[in-house]
């Protein structure tokens, strides 16, 4: 099912087709490129695994709105990734210059719950991609995969580290698509970014993601439950800085049967006390915090080194926690508490 209408003008430069455009990320993604004028396709399922679907149908309503109000070329699919037979239309009926994939389950924990489900949507529907991709000349993907891929290690994240140890089904399925895009890349002359954002937070967050599930607790005056003794840390980095990574990452140019791999995070992790003291300064309330044990598949810590975004990409983050955190909760006082 396609959505544009006078959203939609036909467009005379290629698209960007944007996967999972409507989610947290990918909105902010789509909201970027639509206000400079680029024209974007958006696939998204409304997959009502992890969240409410209605929230994704609201950040439709902003993007077209964005669309509208720039004279931006924007239409949406209702479809998967998974549905060959949808993306070989999409790709025949539109030139598509570049492919951003975000349509993915995402979750460390939910992912304990169905592997499997995890497994197909976040590897078959990569995969389903690149092969129509393939068949059609598009030749730039940029795929967003998961700090999760490193598993539990000390010191910092880098790029090129060979021992990589996934802690749950959902990292696994993301390193797994990784290598599925470097085998597609070598055999078809494909040229790929891999992307993998560290603990991304802001507006239009997800629920079940930590910050903003705290804030809902501090708000509602319930206890917060934190994993562990506080002491894990986490690379927090606000989702304008994610965007603002993977736009450079669109303009980068790769020889083909090449894929680069960049962290995008701040190098600068936070522990959960921390962020707890940010988020009651940002808040003006006093936390009640519950300590439990923390599950196998939780990370003790992430920590991007971002040399290489840096060098290559031009990459420099500029949000710090505690705008950012404001920024989230000025958020969240309009769009949530009421």
């Amino acid at each position: 099912m396609a959505f544009g209408g006078d959203n939609a003008p036909i467009s005379n430069k290629a698209w960007t087709l944007v996967t999972g455009g409507l989610g947290f990320i990918g909105s902010h993604l789509v909201e970027s490129l639509l206000g400079d004028g680029v024209p974007v396709l958006v696939l998204d399922n409304l997959d009502k695994s992890t969240y409410n679907p209605m929230l994704r149908l609201e950040n439709l309503s902003i993007l077209s709105k964005v669309g509208r109000s720039k004279g931006a070329a924007f239409r949406f699919i209702l479809g998967d990734t998974r549905n060959r037979t949808l993306i070989k239309t999409i790709f025949s009926a539109n030139p598509i210059g570049c492919i951003v994939d975000l349509a993915a389950r995402a979750g460390v924990r939910p992912s304990l719950l169905d592997p499997v489900g995890y497994i197909q949507a976040n590897v078959e529907g990569l995969v389903s991609l690149l092969a129509e991709a393939k068949e059609a000349g598009v030749r730039q993907i940029v795929y967003i995969s998961s700090s999760s891929v490193y598993g539990n290690k000390p010191g910092r994240f880098f790029e090129d580290d060979s021992e990589l140890d996934p802690s749950s089904p959902y990292g696994m399925s993301k390193l797994m698509a990784e290598r599925f895009l470097a085998l597609y890349a070598r055999l078809y002359d494909l040229s790929g970014i891999v992307l993998r954002p560290f603990t991304v937070y802001g507006p239009r967050q997800r629920p079940e993601m930590a910050i903003h599930k705290f804030l809902n607790q501090l708000f509602h005056d319930r206890p917060l439950t934190i994993f562990g003794d506080g002491s894990m840390r986490r690379d927090f980095t606000h989702v304008l800085d994610i965007v603002a990574g993977i736009r450079r990452a669109i303009e980068l140019s790769i020889q083909p049967g090449v894929v680069r791999t960049y962290n995008l995070g701040t190098s600068h992790p936070v522990s959960l006390f921390a962020l707890i003291e940010a988020l009651e300064e940002a808040t003006n309330k006093k936390a009640d915090i519950r300590l439990v044990p923390a599950p196998p598949s939780e990370l003790f810590q992430t920590w991007a080194d971002i040399t290489k975004a840096r060098e290559q990409l031009g990459y420099c983050p500029k949000i710090g926690l505690q705008e950012g955190l404001s920024d989230f909760v000025q958020w969240y006082n309009k769009r949530i508490k009421p």
